[in-house]
């Protein structure tokens, strides 16, 4: 990372170089197709396609270091972004999504309510849709705000319970909540799991939580790598 840095920094200031050094050259060179003009030759005038020509190219030369100065300007803002996504390698964050990665015999969520709820119910699904397992949230779950949940891999076919646990793999937790007076609650899930890696995927920072990537603009939280929750039956 180091390394980019101060490649962009050397980019951007031979840009600037070359910009302060095309400012005087042109000043000059107005100065002198000036007083050309003033001393030609009234019989044999400067030919007009040589002065032409000539704008073009200091035209052609400022355009090709603007695009340099916008191309050095990206590339600084995607090392910042990389650099800043490095950091939370380690980390264990939250996101806006609600695939997780069954690990070390556990698949964690978290959802939000948006108020207390008078029951609510998590349902499982394998990435091929089909669902593994569901059940009623217990009740120390359902007030308002955010709730950590987690499923250790136990799989419910017809209501019975399987001998295999799930021990690998990626899954979707939905959360169906009731307010009160028996309207539904909207109960948004989010994934939870700690960063493992981190790529650049069209000039945007991606993380790798567990086996799923995630955009980094969709994280909501950081903190350092709690203790596992309780799971659910």
């Amino acid at each position: 990372m180091a390394i980019s840095a101060v490649s962009a920094a050397t980019a951007d200031a031979s840009v600037g170089a070359g910009r302060t050094r095309l400012a005087e050259n042109f000043e000059t060179f107005l100065s002198l197709l000036t007083t050309q003009l003033k001393n030609q030759d009234p019989l044999a005038p400067m030919d007009g396609n040589q002065f032409t020509q000539q704008l073009v190219q200091m035209t052609g030369v400022e355009q090709q270091l603007l695009s340099n100065q916008l191309l050095t300007s990206l590339v600084n803002k995607g090392s910042d972004a990389i650099g800043s996504a490095v950091n939370l390698i380690g980390k264990e964050v939250t996101a806006e999504k609600g695939t997780a990665e069954m690990s070390k015999g556990m698949a964690e969520w978290s959802y939000e309510l948006p108020g207390d709820a008078n029951m609510a119910t998590a349902e499982v699904r394998n990435a091929a849709g089909q669902v593994v397992n569901s059940w009623d949230v217990d009740e120390t779950l359902l007030t308002k705000g955010r709730h950590d949940i987690a499923w250790d891999g136990t799989v419910v076919k017809d209501g019975v319970v399987l001998p295999d646990k799930a021990t690998s793999g990626t899954y979707t937790l939905t959360v169906k909540a009731w307010a009160l007076n028996g309207k539904p609650l909207e109960a948004p899930v989010n994934t939870v799991g700690k960063v493992t890696s981190v790529e650049s995927i069209d000039g945007e920072p991606w993380l790798t939580v567990g086996s799923v990537r995630i955009p980094m603009k969709s994280i909501t939280s950081v903190r350092e790598p709690a203790a596992r929750i309780k799971a659910a039956a």
